[in-house]
C-alpha cells in the first residue's frame, strides 16, 4: 500500500509515481525543481511550480493537462509523431526530451504529424512528486 485516501485525494495528490500510474495519469516523466520552485523537464519550463527544496522530481500529467503553447512562449519542445481520434477529442503522441500524450478537443487546431510544438502542463491536471529513492 503506497497511499490511502479518497478517490479525489488520490487523483489530486498521488503520493508517488506508482499511485499516479494506478489512478490513470497518462504522462509520468523525470523533472527537476529549480531553486526558484520552477519545474523543468529537460531544461525547459513546464508551467508548474513546487515550493520547497530544489532537486530531482517526477511530474505526472493527465493527457488533458498537456497544453500546446505558442512558439514564443516558454514550454517543453516536442514534435507531433501521431494524431489519433478519440471519443470527443484527439490524442497527440509527442516526441521530444520525453515522450508525451496530449488530449485536445475536436474543435482545437490540431498540428500535423511532424510539426514542432511547445507544450506546458496545466497545474490543475498535474502533480509534482518526489523522485523515487530520494
Amino acid at each position: 500500500v503506497h497511499q490511502m485516501g479518497t478517490a479525489e485525494r488520490l487523483h489530486r495528490s498521488p503520493a508517488d509515481a506508482s499511485v499516479a500510474a494506478l489512478v490513470g495519469y497518462d504522462n509520468i516523466v523525470d523533472a527537476h525543481v529549480g531553486s526558484d520552485g520552477s519545474v523543468l523537464v529537460g531544461r525547459a519550463p513546464t508551467g508548474l511550480a513546487r515550493p520547497g527544496p530544489a532537486g530531482p522530481a517526477t511530474v505526472a500529467v493527465f493527457a488533458g493537462g498537456v497544453r500546446l503553447v505558442g512558439e514564443d512562449c516558454p514550454g517543453v519542445p516536442a514534435r507531433v509523431s501521431r494524431v489519433t481520434p478519440g471519443r470527443g477529442h484527439h490524442v497527440l503522441a509527442l516526441d521530444g526530451a520525453v515522450p508525451l500524450l496530449a488530449q485536445l478537443s475536436l474543435d482545437a487546431s490540431i498540428p500535423p504529424t511532424g510539426q514542432a510544438v511547445r507544450v506546458g502542463f496545466d497545474p490543475a491536471l498535474s502533480a509534482v512528486l518526489p523522485k523515487a529513492g530520494c
